[in-house]
């Protein structure tokens, strides 16, 4: 049985027992100080990891900013802020996924979460074309595999016109729907639809409760 990891108040965050950390300058990033992992590109990220791994609220993680407090007691280095300014900026917004309960830091995170694949109903996303039962990790690379399956016309123009013109577009179920009128594809766009359907009756589900 699955456990609740303990919350973890901003007094222990800043104590150091799980401290917003600063290692020198801003190219090379935070890290959790209790369990040592490092956020070496996006600060904010290590605000997502707080929120979501140790269970601690948006509103004290982002308390520093609101206060122009430091994370970190003592020393002479001061955390980095880099796009953690940005989440103060909605905490009165609920940013908790309606379907599986996680709360993110900011509306790109949730929005990243609903759409690139990473949400628990897309993880395992069958081809609806057989090939052996096999499961795809997002839309992506069902995409790829959709696109691998098709033969093209010779010439780079005409290519410009068909599915696999798309493979350069951010893959998405917007480029699936674009790629909708190859042969064939109808089937996957029917799967991903009945996909779409059962999660918007799960989320109407999840608001009335």
């Amino acid at each position: 049985m699955r456990t609740a990891k303990p919350a973890l108040s901003l007094a222990q965050v800043q104590s150091g027992s799980h401290a917003v950390v600063a290692v020198g300058h801003s190219t090379t990033g935070t890290r959790c100080g209790r369990t040592s992992s490092k956020y070496i590109t996006r600060p904010d990220r290590l605000r997502q990891h707080l929120v979501e791994h140790h269970g601690i609220s948006r509103a004290e993680v982002f308390k520093d900013v609101l206060e122009g407090l430091p994370t970190e007691q003592g020393g002479e280095d001061q955390p980095l802020k880099g796009g953690l300014k940005a989440g103060a900026n909605f905490l009165d917004m609920d940013l908790r996924c309606r379907v599986c309960g996680k709360e993110f830091t900011s509306p790109k995170t949730l929005h990243d979460h609903r759409t690139r694949g990473w949400h628990d109903p897309f993880t395992k996303v069958e081809c609806p074309f057989g090939c052996d039962g096999r499961q795809y990790p997002s839309l992506s690379t069902l995409l790829h595999h959709l696109e691998d399956g098709n033969q093209f016309p010779p010439t780079k123009s005409m290519k410009k016109t068909d599915f696999n013109s798309w493979s350069a577009l951010s893959h998405s179920i917007e480029s699936l729907l674009c790629a909708g009128e190859i042969e064939g594809v109808q089937k996957a766009l029917d799967h991903i639809e009945t996909r779409l359907r059962t999660l918007c009756m799960e989320e109407a589900d999840k608001m009335i409760d």
